[in-house]
């Protein structure tokens, strides 16, 4: 180095943070399941023994059971499950929509007060020169996101966590069960309750769709017509459609458009919906629960039931973790979002293209 000459700090690589983060979850999530097999040492010694520079796999795996409380770890690992959404985008459209709008985090608190999102030219004026600045009051509404719980559950073999490609099997496997659990609720029009928020379209009136006869021109009226009604909440404006509508639209645009179009298999075949990220708010928690058993027997479907009804019906298909030499690894956090103002989602059901 120069004389006189300062070195420049290097800054840390977010995408190299992200990644750091969602590998220190999938190797808590491997030393779980490992200690199952093992039953000779508990998870944090397989932790140590196979990862022993890594500094963020302990306080999540110290996180995972039983609930959270972060204390003195926060610094450290404030956002494992922000970063797992983060790595969802080729998984479902709902991840990346959430990190275009206002993200938060539940950390030690029940639940998060955040103002409703105000778009209104006449709060801000020009003034003249020694003149008195007007004083507008805003709107004192706002939003309550309290977090509700999601989980899932994936089974992994035994061979597939002792070998060597286990990080990736189980990276692959937490993606896709989340961001799909993700998309399925956020896209959805269910009012809110105690087990889930509402879903984005709740309450909303769908838009009127193009009448014309020209499908080009319906697609440019229907998507205009969307994104006009966002626009008064600014950018950034995406728009979400089922992945084949979301390929046609960028055949038929022959051109880049202004927005992002992005494809979810949430979302029906002739729906359409425009969302600007200023007007979403969602909370996370900072750490996921884990868990693993291989003494369990479950019902391998989206949708669970009673492994034996009250009326005696047994569920199918089921299958015994112990019998077939699988782990079962269960996944939970809690998340909520709103809207902050209506104004910023419009959907609707096109019919000419």
């Amino acid at each position: 180095m120069l004389d006189g000459m300062r070195p420049i700090p290097l800054r840390p690589d977010p995408a190299a943070l992200v990644a750091r983060n969602v590998t220190a979850l999938s190797r808590a999530v491997i030393a779980k399941a490992a200690a199952k097999i093992e039953r000779r040492s508990d998870d944090a010694t397989i932790l140590r023994s196979r990862w022993p520079d890594d500094p963020i796999a302990p306080l999540v795996l110290r996180a995972a059971s039983p609930p959270l409380t972060l204390a003195t770890d926060t610094a450290l690992a404030p956002s494992v499950i922000a970063d797992l959404i983060a790595t969802l985008g080729p998984i479902g459209a709902g991840a990346r929509l959430l990190q275009a709008g206002l993200q938060l985090v539940f950390d030690s608190v029940s639940e998060v007060y955040v103002p409703a999102f105000e778009a209104s030219a006449d709060k801000v004026a020009f003034v003249p020169e020694g003149a008195p600045v007007p004083v507008r009051g805003l709107t004192a509404t706002g939003v309550l996101l309290e977090p509700r719980k999601v989980a899932a559950i994936v089974a992994l073999t035994a061979e597939m966590i002792a070998g060597s490609n286990a990080e990736a099997l189980v990276t692959d496997a937490l993606t896709r069960s989340v961001g799909l659990a993700i998309d399925a609720a956020l896209f959805d029009d269910v009012p809110g309750d105690d087990v889930r928020p509402a879903g984005l379209r709740y309450g909303i009136v769908a838009t009127a769709a193009s009448a014309s006869t020209d499908p080009d021109q319906a697609m440019i009226d229907d998507l205009s017509a969307l994104g006009g009604a966002v626009s008064a909440i600014g950018g950034p404006i995406m728009v979400v459609a089922s992945p084949e509508r979301a390929v046609a639209i960028s055949l038929r645009a022959r051109r880049a458009l202004p927005f992002a179009v992005l494809g979810s298999p949430a979302v029906a075949a002739d729906d359409l919906i425009a969302v600007s990220g200023n007007g979403l708010v969602s909370a996370i928690d900072a750490m996921p629960e884990i868990e693993a058993s291989r003494m369990a027997t479950v019902h391998m479907n989206d949708t669970p039931a009673p492994i034996v009804a009250a009326g005696g019906d047994v569920a199918a298909p089921t299958r015994s973790l112990w019998q077939t030499d699988t782990i079962g690894i269960k996944l939970r956090f809690g998340a909520s979002w709103a809207l902050r103002d209506p104004r910023a989602l419009a959907w609707l059901t096109t019919t000419a293209w």
